[in-house]
Order: C-alpha cells, then structure tokens, then sequence
C-alpha cells in the first residue's frame, strides 16, 4: 500500500527521519498541499455562509464579485481533494515525480 512508507516513517527516529528521500518528502508536501487547499475551502465556505442571506452581501446574489469567491470557494476543495488523491494513486501508478511537482505547482 501506499502509505507503508508513511508509517514506517512515524515510527523511526528523530535521526532516521533526516534520511527521508526525496520522492517521498515530495509526496508527503503535496499530501499537506491537499489537505491545505481542503481547509481553505471550507474555511471560505464558513465565511461565505456567514453572510449570504444579506442581499447586500458582496454585492448581492448575482454580482460578479460573489460569483468568483463561490467558484474559488469550490476550486479549493476540489484541487484540494485531486491532490490527496494523487498522493494516494502516485505510487500505484508508478507515475514520474515531475508529474506530481507540476500538479502542486498548478494547484496554486
């Protein structure tokens, strides 16, 4: 599985952990890259449904401006969620690691 590196890494040592490769350090960056994007989508979702029953809110239901911070809002969790998916589906795949770099680096 996937994530036999993972635990193996939470296991060892404060020492061992320095030796941690590089195709893993990348994986485990856009694992957290994933889980961050998530975060911040639901973090602006919680912003968003603080106010949206005001009519004035953003300029109102059909202003560009809401439009745009609705569709960020759903962006963050969906490239958010292809991340923590291609983290999972990487190894499996046996895809090459600058595929993965240039799927975090799109993501922002």
């Amino acid at each position: 599985m996937h994530f036999d590196w993972f635990a193996a890494y939470l296991r060892t040592s404060e020492n061992a952990r320095m030796e941690i490769s590089v195709l893993e350090a990348a994986a485990l960056l856009q694992l957290r890259l994933g889980w961050s994007l998530i975060l911040a989508g639901l973090l602006s979702g919680l912003f968003l449904g603080t106010g949206f029953q005001r009519e004035e809110f953003l300029g109102g239901y059909v202003s560009l401006r809401r439009r745009l911070v609705r569709l960020g809002h759903i962006a963050f969790v969906a490239l958010g969620a292809l991340n923590v998916l291609w983290f999972q589906s990487s190894a499996d795949l046996a895809a090459p690691e600058i595929a993965g770099t240039m799927f975090m680096v799109g993501s922002i």
